[in-house]
């Protein structure tokens, strides 16, 4: 992402936003002959990372650039200050900018890696409610380095979630005994447990059993997802009904229709819900 920062928003950008980003504070002087380059170069980087990384722009004439300037030690443009967490951590001076050939070097433990670039794309499409999607990146991920620690605690997560027990108790199986003792290792391993647990619930197993049997018995399939909503699978739950109702909409007198948005209600992820209500809807209309 490329921004200007001016007197409205140097705060949010500099300090608030790096927070979670790292924050490329360039600064420059419009008059400087070597300023095309310079800025190309660092565009070019940046775009190259734009969901992970900003290039905040401040024009050194602005009064309140170069107050900021003066804070940070910054006596000639161009230049730029990396901020992480809120702080500024390391300034690059004129000369080091116009060394545009060996900025990428230079960046280079500032700028996203192949790790940072593939959990950021699993974290927004679990945030956009597609574990399944979330779960097949991952696994690419995962297959080529096995024993990365992130990758396996992102792996088992996902598994879990789309109920591919199977594949999550393998990864457990290969996570090292220094990484078992770690806390996130203890939260991966009782999600696995709870969902193993619930699977073998008999009273899920039996209505389960009975729904596969007979799908048109609807009294089995709402005892069904309320039983799987209870134990969290509340996708799985939502996607039973879901079938019911794109066949009847007032299936049951309504009450399919009414056990479905008490489960949407209760699900604690603010995207699945916006999913199943989104999918209601476009049946309504």
């Amino acid at each position: 992402m490329i921004i200007d920062v001016n007197e409205s928003n140097i705060q949010q950008e500099l300090v608030t936003n790096s927070a979670e980003k790292n924050v490329f504070f360039y600064v420059y002087d419009a008059t400087n002959d070597l300023l095309p380059q310079v800025t190309a170069t660092l565009e070019n980087l940046v775009t190259a990372e734009a969901t992970q990384v900003v290039l905040a722009k401040g024009d050194v004439r602005n009064p309140i650039i170069q107050s900021i300037c003066g804070q940070l030690g910054i006596d000639t443009a161009p230049a730029m200050c990396i901020f992480q967490k809120g702080q500024p951590v390391v300034i690059l001076n004129s000369q080091q900018l116009q060394m545009t050939d060996k900025l990428a070097e230079a960046l280079q433990d500032f700028l996203p890696t192949e790790e940072d670039k593939i959990l950021s794309q699993v974290n927004s499409l679990i945030a956009e409610g597609k574990n399944q999607e979330a779960f097949e990146a991952i696994s690419i991920a995962y297959q080529k380095d096995e024993n990365n620690f992130n990758y396996q605690l992102n792996y088992i997560n996902l598994a879990v979630k789309i109920n591919n027990l199977t594949a999550a108790k393998n990864a457990l199986d290969k996570i090292s005994p220094a990484n078992q003792q770690t806390q996130e290792y203890k939260i991966v391993l009782s999600a696995y447990t709870l969902a193993e647990e619930n699977l073998n619930n008999p009273e899920t197993k039996i209505l389960k059993e009975k729904y596969a049997q007979n799908p048109n018995d609807l009294e089995t399939a709402i005892q069904l997802s309320t039983t799987l909503s209870q134990s969290n699978q509340h996708e799985n739950a939502l996607n039973i009904l879901y079938q019911i109702l794109a066949k009847d909409l007032n299936a049951l007198d309504g009450t399919v229709k009414k056990t479905y948005l008490d489960i949407v209600s209760t699900t604690p992820s603010p995207d699945v819900q916006s999913k199943y209500r989104r999918k209601l809807y476009s049946l309504l209309h």
